[in-house]
């Protein structure tokens, strides 16, 4: 607890120090200009992009996300219907004609 207590108070120092986030933010533009250079990492993000796009269910939790976020009255959904929707879904990679979307909790 007392470590915990130290680092977080040495951050939080840190932070209100302008020099210091002024180095931190120069340190930080020069590691992703570099990483933005390197051929190998930017192959795995495109592979890890090009898979992720092939499935279906996170088309599926995008769009609930964005619904969720829009829903001004912040309805809480199931996790059980979240879990029973997902195992109906197909598992080939196809999907349905309409997007299915977890049903509110009622009570």
């Amino acid at each position: 607890a007392d470590v915990t207590s130290t680092i977080t108070n040495a951050g939080i120092s840190a932070a209100r120090d302008q020099e210091i986030r002024e180095a931190m933010v120069s340190v930080a533009k020069v590691a992703i200009t570099d990483v933005l250079k390197d051929e190998s990492f930017l192959g795995i993000i495109r592979e890890t992009l090009a898979n992720s796009l092939k499935d279906g269910n996170i088309y599926r939790g995008a769009a609930a996300g964005v619904v969720g976020a829009l829903n001004p009255f912040k309805r809480r959904w199931s996790a059980d219907e979240d879990m029973q929707a997902a195992q109906e879904e197909p598992t080939d990679g196809s999907s349905s004609d309409s997007p299915r979307l977890p049903a509110p909790l009622m009570g």
